[in-house]
């Protein structure tokens, strides 16, 4: 569970990419050559600058939007990535705050199992950027049910409930459920078993909130964006 919510942050990773490389106000053709270079593959990748704005005058572009598909990137290819991040400055590399969507992403989970994010939504201010991944149901059991071996509980497979998990071994179920308790992630379990499946990061970001449904399973967490760009520019110069 821990590398899938770190996933989610990567989608913010991008965008601290776009400010590493500079963002410079120059055409689109070659802002996208520029982030290809940089490791953004992927096909039919379109990089559009919008000059245009109160900010034009501070040296600040209104907007810079990324779209591709199939993106390859380290433990992931993205189906279809859409971001756009709001009031650029390239002398400082700073951005206000990002919008975007990122679908059918095929991550690489606990155990080495392949996780499918049906999609990632991203919006916010660049010091709290909101990041929301959803999971379809099949696959929001098999991480679930990997997470709870992971952790030492014995577990057959998984089903999901409205509003919680029925853990499987054999014929017995136990009912459990996530809650966030300062920003760890902890699976809790009817019979008063407790298990810490994500600590407390030391990274940018903070867990908000873990939901669970019959249908698939939504995790939100609060990104500090200019922060991860800060890191990505200082991993670059070093």
């Amino acid at each position: 569970m821990r590398g899938i919510i770190k996933f989610l942050v990567f989608s913010t990773l991008l965008v601290a990419l776009l400010v590493f490389i500079g963002v410079p106000l120059l055409a689109g053709p070659l802002l996208a050559g520029m982030a290809r270079d940089a490791g953004l593959e992927g096909d039919g990748v379109e990089v559009s600058v919008n000059l245009l704005g109160p900010g034009l005058f501070s040296g600040r572009a209104s907007e810079v939007r990324v779209r591709a598909e199939d993106v390859t990137v380290p433990r992931a290819v993205i189906g279809r990535l859409d971001l756009t991040l709001h009031g650029v400055s390239p002398a400082d590399r700073t951005f206000e705050s990002v919008t975007g969507h990122l679908e059918d992403v095929r991550v690489s989970g606990p155990g080495g199992s392949s996780v499918m994010i049906r999609s990632v939504d991203l919006d916010g201010p660049a010091e709290t950027t909101r990041a929301r991944g959803e999971l379809s149901a099949e696959d929001s059991e098999v991480l679930v049910a990997q997470v709870a071996r992971d952790a030492g509980l014995t577990v057959d497979h998984v089903r999901l409930e409205a509003g919680g998990l029925l853990l499987i071994r054999g014929e017995q179920e136990t009912q459990a459920r996530f809650r966030v308790a300062g920003a760890a992630l902890i699976l809790e379990t009817d019979d008063r078993q407790e298990v810490v499946v994500a600590p407390v990061p030391s990274e940018p970001w903070r867990l908000e909130t873990v939901s669970v449904t019959q249908d698939g399973m939504a995790i939100e967490l609060t990104v500090d964006a200019r922060r991860l760009a800060d890191i990505v520019r200082l991993a670059g110069e070093g």
